[in-house]
């Protein structure tokens, strides 16, 4: 009796898993690409890894495929010259194909500081892609 209830547990365990799977695969981020702004048709505007010094606003422009609607998307903003995490939020995947972007944007009057920075998209706590970008120093 013990073993059936194991067999029968199995292929349960198995579809839980493979929804799981599933669901982590669900986006195929095809570019990604740091901008300085993103247009009303959502493509990239003045496309750079390197922004200048005074730069208070940058944005992180991708496109995906074979993506479920709605799929909740994670973006994490870190500051690598000193190994800090920035800012961590979600956003939505409105539909299975297309591209948009997200921002990380300092409060009025405030610049990012000069340095390296990564991006990093995750699903489900699994990272679908990242991508490295600088803001410059001040030159005299």
């Amino acid at each position: 009796m013990r073993r059936l209830k194991f067999t029968a547990l199995l292929p349960v365990l198995w579809v839980l898993f493979s929804l799981s799977t599933a669901n982590a695969e669900a986006i195929n981020i095809t570019a990604i690409k740091m901008a300085h702004d993103i247009d009303g048709k959502y493509l990239p505007v003045n496309i750079t890894k390197s922004f200048p010094s005074g730069t208070a606003k940058v944005f992180c422009w991708f496109s995906w495929k074979s993506a479920k609607a709605n799929s909740q998307v994670t973006v994490r903003w870190r500051y690598l010259t000193e190994d800090i995490p920035i800012l961590s939020y979600n956003f939505s995947i409105p539909r299975k194909q297309g591209s948009g972007g997200v921002a990380l944007s300092m409060p009025e009057g405030k610049t990012l500081p000069a340095g390296s920075y990564l991006v990093e998209l995750f699903l489900a706590d699994k990272k679908i892609s990242s991508l490295q970008f600088a803001v410059l120093e001040k030159t005299s």
